[in-house]
């Protein structure tokens, strides 16, 4: 992580259908849910794998700095 936040914050599951996804996404954006005091999201995911029994965590931060940067990182367990 670029930054450290105070604990707290808002979630929202996204459908696992990726035009219903979208739609979440664009509507978030719509209510000012995601906005320009939006300093950080986070998506996880996971995945499992029947052939090898095995299953993969997925974690993408997007961090958003008052410089106005954009500051990606990803995570994989």
């Amino acid at each position: 992580y670029f930054s450290s936040y105070p604990s707290g914050g808002y979630v929202q599951i996204l459908p696992s259908n990726l035009s219903q996804a979208l739609d979440t996404w664009a509507n978030l954006k719509n209510i000012s849910w995601i906005d320009l005091n939006t300093r950080m999201i986070t998506i996880e995911t996971s995945f499992y794998n029947l052939y090898f029994n095995l299953f993969m965590v997925c974690r993408f931060l997007i961090e958003f700095p008052a410089t106005g940067n954009i500051m990606t990182t990803a995570e994989f367990y």
